[in-house]
């Protein structure tokens, strides 16, 4: 019986429904609240499982884990709260039948400080002294969380998932970066396996100190404001910063996912008049540290690779799965001969990315064995005619044998006349593309012609809509025209299973749509977003 199997599995099996991934589905953390009564082990797993990342699942409510927390304290740590004005006798109670705090295994700080934000508010539950009514809140409530990361660093244990941040409340100051120096942070962090931080220009650089503090990173999202050194000695400082980058990515043992949202822009130097490049190149480098474990990368916001060509990327991660680009520009290729290509590359996207056609061709031919998800929404940067960029665009594709999935954001990427290029797209999908998203102004003559060259069935038509643009591409114009000829290849081909009109504005009838709905599924959106197959939204 399920009652009686060991703790461990239990545990797996808590852990399991309180994942983000699962506690949006039917609420299934919520699940575990019946739990608690079927007996002591249960209660015991349920109770840790809960606790191990509370803040997250009471959210609106969880200003009362304040008070459980602070019961928690020894009198020393309620005391030193109690000086900044507030009165604690209401809240505290009797011994506690667990200790919540050493349960803990996320922490995440904008979270807390949201939470005792949400504590100083809550009427009734706060007294400020006469002398004290002048106190902001925001800095009461730093005050506050910068006491209590104390207490969960002296008594969580080992934490599992760290977030630090101020995205949500910029003026919290920059001290708050210190936290990760208290006593106990060390022993905290041995055992980290997910690392999110958010920092700005020029804050308190904690990858040293976390370097010495683990090795056991699998998953590691580092976000930043543009690095924008204003002097020679600023310049030395951010290459100090990516060198520090450099290190903590190379002593970790198995990284599994990386995220670097780092913007970081070229120093003038005055005295030369010239600009000193910043280089990136040996952050690309620590990756090869991860040959077998790497398997998700993002880079986001790069506006500028420096030395960094293409074919390093590819040669740095080549056993990699997901590899996705967001608002960077990717312009540099060497045209060498590499020493390795991707084995495992399924999904990969250009995001709001500028690209020359070599930098796309470079990364899809030398995954094309094995790629299924495909996104480009960017910009072409080559100076050659419309014709030029169509035809080595769509040649990409037609290498791709196992391709499922493409989004194609033609508007942005010059590709010529809408019947151009829907006639020789359609003679581009590999048989494999089930999936397919594209904005191109059409008439039901050009859209037939899509459908009679190629070879794949389509299951799921994605269609940007919209109003015509002034160069004829664009936004696709979907009317009772193009509703027929979509109702026609969904009863010739029968594969057609959902049809996605994207945007606000459509020209069809009523009736048209509804004729259309006795064939496939419609599904409107408002506005184009990060492909959920390939971002992991």
């Amino acid at each position: 019986m399920i009652s009686s199997l060991p703790p461990e599995n239990l545990r797996e099996i808590f852990e399991y429904l309180i994942v983000p991934e699962n506690e949006r589905k039917e609420n299934l953390a919520l699940q575990l609240y019946s739990c608690l009564l079927v007996n002591r082990t249960w209660c015991r797993n349920v109770v840790s499982v809960l606790w191990g990342r509370p803040f997250h699942l009471l959210r609106g409510g969880s200003s009362q884990l304040i008070n459980v927390y602070i019961s928690c304290f020894p009198r020393e740590a309620q005391e030193s709260i109690a000086n900044f004005g507030i009165n604690l006798s209401d809240i505290l109670t009797g011994p506690l039948t667990f200790d919540y705090i050493s349960m803990l295994r996320e922490f995440n700080y904008e979270l807390i400080y949201s939470c005792v934000l949400q504590w100083i508010n809550a009427k009734g539950r706060i007294i400020i002294n006469e002398s004290d009514k002048n106190v902001d809140d925001e800095k009461l409530a730093f005050s506050i969380t910068y006491e209590m990361c104390k207490q969960f660093f002296l008594k969580c244990g080992t934490l599992k998932c760290f977030k630090l941040s101020r995205e949500m409340y910029p003026t919290i100051s920059n001290h708050f970066l210190t936290i990760i120096d208290f006593p106990g942070a060390k022993n905290a962090f041995s055992k980290l396996e997910e690392f999110k931080l958010i920092v700005r220009d020029m804050d308190f650089d904690i990858l040293p100190i976390m370097t010495k503090y683990c090795n056991t990173i699998k998953s590691f999202e580092i976000y930043s404001l543009p690095f924008l050194p204003s002097n020679e000695a600023g310049n030395i400082e951010v290459i100090r910063r990516l060198g520090s980058l450099s290190d903590f990515l190379s002593m970790q043992r198995r990284l599994k996912k990386l995220t670097l949202g780092i913007e970081i822009r070229d120093n003038f130097n005055q005295n030369e008049q010239t600009f000193r490049p910043i280089r990136l190149s040996p952050v690309i480098s620590s990756l090869k540290n991860h040959l077998e474990s790497l398997n998700s990368i993002k880079l986001q916001y790069i506006k500028d690779f420096f030395e960094v060509y293409v074919e390093d990327i590819v040669e740095s991660v080549p056993n990699v799965q997901t590899l996705l680009f967001e608002g960077c520009i990717l312009n540099k290729v060497s045209r060498r001969s590499l020493r390795s290509k991707f084995t495992r590359l399924r999904k990969f996207s250009f995001w709001k990315t500028a690209f020359t056609l070599d930098a796309l061709s470079t990364i899809i031919l030398n995954g094309n064995e094995t790629l299924k998800e495909i996104q480009l929404y960017g910009r072409i940067t080559d100076s050659c005619s419309d014709t030029e960029k169509r035809t080595r665009l769509l040649s990409i594709f037609s290498n791709c044998s196992k391709l499922e999935y493409l989004q194609l954001h033609t508007n942005w990427l010059d590709l010529g006349t809408s019947s151009e290029v829907l006639y020789e797209l359609g003679e581009s999908l590999p048989p494999s593309l089930f999936h397919l998203e594209f904005d191109l102004i059409c008439n039901p003559t050009d859209l037939n012609a899509l459908f009679e060259r190629c070879s794949c069935m389509i299951k799921c038509l994605a269609l940007g809509i919209g109003t015509a643009t002034t160069t004829g591409i664009g936004i696709i114009d979907v009317n009772d025209a193009n509703l027929a000829v979509i109702r026609e290849y969904a009863k010739q081909k029968n594969s057609l299973k959902t049809l996605m009109l994207i945007g606000y504005y459509i020209n069809a009838s009523f009736q048209a749509i509804e004729d259309t709905m006795k064939f496939v599924k419609v599904i409107r959106r408002d506005s184009y977003r990060k492909s959920e197959y390939i971002w992991d939204l």
